[in-house]
């Protein structure tokens, strides 16, 4: 019984975001529609994105502190899907996976990612959730850049 207490009460701390957003709360339940970002707040510069740290695969953003903080991640466009209607993927490193969601048609280039795809993926960190999404640090899309694939080209 204390067993199952425990478990709701740690439920409900994670759901009310006591141990980090999971994710941007959706005013609308069950539905989801791109916003409409102005043109002048559309990033172009990343030179101040960091690169992922591995801290973001193991503990929520309200713990390690990177809630909304610009990184880019290196890797291979493994899936490209839809969750609770927006389009996402899944970029494999290294360090492990991340999902990126692209909720707005202002920034550039989503369609032009393929599955297989060796990418440079900007994106603003939201957080880490084993329960309640997708049990990977989750991103919102920010820019791309095709990456080389210098494995084949020496000789």
């Amino acid at each position: 019984m204390k067993k199952r207490i425990l478990a709701l009460i740690l439920f409900i701390l994670v759901l009310s975001g006591c141990a980090g957003p999971a994710e941007e709360p959706s005013s609308s339940v069950g539905t989801s529609t791109r916003e409409s970002v102005p043109k002048e707040e559309v990033e172009t510069d990343f030179s101040d994105y960091i690169e992922t740290p591995t801290i973001i695969y193991t503990t929520y953003s309200g713990e390690n502190g990177l809630y909304d903080t610009g990184m880019y991640i290196d890797g291979v466009v493994k899936e490209k899907y839809e969750v609770n209607g927006l389009d996402a993927l899944d970029i494999e490193a290294e360090e492990g996976i991340v999902s990126i969601r692209n909720i707005s048609d202002e920034y550039p280039g989503w369609d032009d990612m393929q599955q297989q795809d060796k990418v440079r993926i900007y994106y603003v960190y939201k957080g880490y959730s084993g329960i309640l999404t997708t049990g990977k640090p989750m991103g919102i899309y920010r820019g791309h850049e095709k990456l080389q694939d210098t494995s084949s080209s020496q000789p």
